[in-house]
């Protein structure tokens, strides 16, 4: 996703462009899928507790 190396929460996906938009806003020209349990990043603080809040 984004440069700053934190897991964003992807909401909506545009259908004309492929462009996607997190949980926190961001607006992700290319967005990319990370398998969460595999990786050292760490989430962004905005989308986690929004993962968290639709559980």
């Amino acid at each position: 996703m984004p440069d700053d190396n934190l897991i964003h929460l992807e909401v909506k996906r545009s259908w004309w462009d492929g462009s996607s938009k997190t949980a926190c806003g961001l607006h992700v020209k290319r967005p990319e899928a990370v398998w969460t349990w595999f990786t050292s990043r760490t989430w962004c603080p905005t989308c986690k507790a929004a993962d968290q809040a639709g559980k």
